[in-house]
């Protein structure tokens, strides 16, 4: 299929024509978002319409345009083109134009002619090529090219346009990166000041379960300390790189120059004071490998103290959503400025593309050509948002420590954050990445998790097919297998659930018990054994894993939940 937006009552043949008249097939306001399904058009054309609508709605239009055409879709813009009007404004032919024909020849002054050529007919904003070009590429959509008006290699565009002042064509394409195999190579990049907390860092980067790693350490330490721990480090395993900063850079010139000399496909930012899980960088990988629309991985982290002991959840950490979900990028970007709470995370907490930051000035933490002044995070997490999605994991992948010698307790942190929020959002306003009718997040589950195996697939579908039949036996037969053969939580917990249903308790601790011998951090599935064991009668039990849940996630709302159902469980006088 193929959309013409703002068709009026200039119908393509062949086309779905939508227009804020009901003459049209579907009339809507697009800037309310287009009413249509990711990936349901090979095709969007707009012609003099784009000018019609404030910028900051065009580049919003342009991003829906992205997410309802499928990968490899076209989007062709047809538009008068301001670079001709000023020409024509110096020119001294300056009253040869669209203008004179159409009755407003009593025109006087080249002012006059420009004015009304920007202004009547509803202008909100005129473009140039460049102009044109700019907005698409933050809106994530990779330029084609200018075009001449009625050509096109996508014979559905050529012929097309009827307006005389159609003068700026230009193409877009909505393309994703395919990994280049399936097990990419994965940088990650640790921008090291102090050795205080690094050898634990250093220790979870070389444990993770991704098998095309490299662990790049940029020193900006001023004494030798981190030097002398990376290269035992390094003596150890030939995947730890060091590098010295010649001059001390700061965070900010440190992160950006590991981000250069890094050459994995994909980018994990792990800071010297925070810990990864060991599946951290394998779930993430293979949600940027199956998912092509989304631009950026988070997951849940858990607070840790100086110490190591878990932290309760702020809220910056509280999960957003309860299950494993692809977030839409413009939903998840207001939902983050509009608060000025940074719940997505902080470097350690993400992973992204390299090729979907290919422009990086004026440097990596930019967003609308304008450099955080603090925050940087936020900024490219917004830049990212704007051109993509958010894919957000409930498993705690991270642990992200608090303590008194980082940079969010040093004098006037909190001035320049608060200076940084109020520029990103007004970034985010004119850039039509902030909006008020986007209010709840806009999102859609995981069912089928990226990072299983074909096998567990195959067993989870069938199993799914088992329960439609009836038959809850087979069922718990395929859920165990998969989950025990992927370790994976939330099967775990799948299983346990459908093992207390059939009385099958001793089936369903014993999936959640293997489980955990590999995964302590699981809060829910200390929640999941807390609960089994007190389905099965084991009341003393049963307190003494929701006490391992609270030591894990203390004040988390899934303790609550568990502590409910446990209750529910007890007999009166128990």
């Amino acid at each position: 299929m193929y959309l013409n937006v703002g068709s009026n009552e200039q119908h393509l043949e062949g086309f779905l024509n939508i227009d804020i008249e009901p003459i049209a097939d579907v009339c809507c306001d697009v800037r309310w978002g287009l009413p249509f399904a990711d990936g349901a058009f090979e095709g969007v054309y707009s012609e003099h319409f784009i000018e019609h609508i404030p910028p900051a709605d065009a580049v919003a239009f342009l991003r829906e345009c992205r997410r309802i055409t499928s990968p490899g879709g076209r989007v062709r813009v047809a538009t008068p083109d301001l670079t001709w009007l000023v020409d024509r404004y110096k020119s001294d032919d300056w009253r040869h134009g669209d203008m004179f024909s159409h009755g407003f020849d009593w025109v006087t002054t080249r002012a006059e002619q420009l004015n009304i050529a920007m202004r009547e007919w509803g202008h909100q904003w005129m473009y140039d090529e460049e102009e044109l070009c700019r907005i698409g590429a933050v809106a994530g959509l990779e330029l084609v090219g200018r075009c001449e008006p009625g050509v096109s290699v996508d014979p559905r565009f050529s012929g097309l346009e009827t307006r005389p002042g159609s003068r700026l064509v230009v193409e877009f394409l909505h393309t994703r990166p395919a990994a280049r195999s399936d097990h990419p190579l994965v940088s990650i990049v640790i921008p090291a000041y102090r050795a205080d907390f690094l050898d634990e860092a250093l220790t979870s980067a070389r444990a993770q379960t991704w098998p095309a790693i490299e662990i790049i350490v940029g020193d900006d330490c001023p004494d030798e300390s981190v030097r002398e721990l990376v290269e035992r480090h390094a003596a150890e395993d030939s995947r730890v790189e060091y590098r010295r900063n010649p001059a001390p850079h700061g965070a900010r010139r440190n992160y950006y120059r590991l981000f250069h000399e890094s050459s994995g496909e994909y980018v994990k930012y792990l800071n010297d004071d925070d810990v990864l899980h060991p599946r951290a960088v394998e779930r993430m990988a293979w949600c940027l490998n199956r998912l092509p629309r989304v631009t950026v991985v988070t997951s849940h982290r858990r607070r840790i103290a100086a110490d190591g002991s878990a932290l309760p959840d702020d809220g910056a950490t509280r999960p957003r959503v309860d299950v494993d979900s692809v977030i839409h990028g413009p939903s998840a970007a207001t939902a983050m400025l509009a608060t000025g709470t940074n719940w997505i995370g902080e470097p350690t907490t993400t992973m992204f593309r390299r090729s979907d930051i290919t422009d990086v000035e004026p440097e990596l933490y930019a967003f609308g050509g304008r450099a955080a002044i603090e925050n940087g995070d936020v900024t490219l997490w917004t830049r990212l948002l704007s051109r993509g999605d958010l894919c957000y994991l409930t498993e705690s992948l991270s642990q992200f420590r608090q303590h008194d010698g980082q940079a969010q307790v040093a004098d006037g942190f909190l001035a320049r954050a608060n200076a940084a929020w109020d520029q990103i959002r007004f970034d985010g306003g004119r850039l039509g990445l902030v909006s008020t009718s986007l209010r709840h997040l806009s999102r859609h589950d995981l069912e089928l998790r990226p990072w299983w195996s074909d096998a567990t697939t195959s067993d989870v579908m069938a199993a799914d097919r088992s329960l439609t039949d009836g038959d809850a036996g087979r069922a718990m037969d395929l859920l165990v297998n998969a989950a025990t053969s992927s370790g994976d939580p939330a099967l775990c917990a799948m299983a346990a659930q459908l093992g207390r249903a059939l009385g099958d308790h001793d089936r369903a601790i014993a999936v959640i018990d293997g489980a955990l011998a590999h995964d302590g951090w699981s809060v829910s599935l200390h929640c999941e054994l807390a609960i089994t064991r007190a389905a099965a009668g084991q009341f003393t039990e049963s307190i003494d894993a929701l006490r391992d849940a609270e030591r894990v996630a203390p004040g988390a709302l899934a303790l609550v939940s568990a502590a409910d159902e446990i209750n529910a469980l007890v007999p009166i006088g128990a």
